[in-house]
């Protein structure tokens, strides 16, 4: 079979119902989707020419003046915030810090 006949054959496979259902199943496991994603040049452009963008910049300090988004982006976050803080906490260097932070925070205050 020559190369057109064997892409006649694909392409005509995928545009079945089976075809779909089998393009599906493919793009719905995970390690597939993970490929997709982390591959594909077009995700990195339109993460930086939307997301990284003045235009977005604006966009975003608009967003952070409402309260209403400010609570639930908060809130979206609570979980990963915790987890942060535990780590810190557990964290020599950190508490060192806080301890320096805090002595000098007093020191002010005291005179």
């Amino acid at each position: 079979m020559s190369y057109d006949e064997i892409k006649k054959i694909m392409i005509d496979s995928i545009q079945t119902e089976d075809g779909k259902k089998a393009l599906r199943q493919l793009l719905e496991d995970p390690s597939i989707r993970e490929l997709i994603v982390l591959e594909h040049t077009e995700v990195e452009t339109a993460i930086k020419d939307t997301l990284l963008s003045e235009n977005a910049q604006e966009f975003w300090k608009k967003q952070f003046e409402d309260p209403a988004f400010k609570e639930a982006i908060a809130k979206s976050m609570k979980d990963q915030q915790t987890d942060i803080m535990t780590q810190l906490i557990k964290n020599a260097t950190f508490q060192e810090d806080l301890a320096t932070f805090f002595g000098q925070h007093l020191k002010c205050k005291n005179n």
